[in-house]
């Protein structure tokens, strides 16, 4: 199976500083996007993604400790930030996971356009989210 490194997501309590820096002080190209939670989030703008031209982003997000319960989600990917990995067979992280006793979240479209994702942790507690373009 084939896989990247999508994005590395970073918390971030102050995003308009961290996008400041990331932008202005270390001159990476920016787009400021809301994450597609769907039509059940009203909340203010709370992810900046820093984009490179090729290969893998950063992502700020302003920490949620309420995000979990709020999404249905076992895991919050915004407390201590993230790593997303892209994969050619989703389903198959998914059985491999399971059939070795690891909770994840359903294969399901969630926060980037146009992939499906799901969210695990590592044995030490480490975030991980996996997608694969739906």
């Amino acid at each position: 199976m084939s896989w990247t490194i999508h994005h590395v997501n970073l918390p971030t309590p102050n995003l308009s500083a961290s996008l400041h820096f990331y932008e202005k002080v270390l001159g990476l190209g920016m787009r400021n996007q809301a994450p597609d939670f769907g039509s059940d989030y009203h909340g203010p703008p709370t992810l900046g993604w820093i984009v490179s031209e090729q290969g893998p982003q950063i992502h700020l997000s302003v920490p949620n400790p309420n995000f979990a319960q709020t999404h249905n989600f076992h895991v919050n990917p915004t407390l201590k930030g993230h790593v997303a990995i892209t994969v050619d067979d989703l389903e198959l992280v998914y059985d491999n996971l399971r059939e070795n006793g690891i909770y994840c979240t359903p294969v399901q479209p969630f926060a980037i356009r146009g992939h499906m994702q799901m969210y695990t942790t590592d044995p030490c507690g480490n975030t991980l989210e996996f997608n694969q373009r739906a």
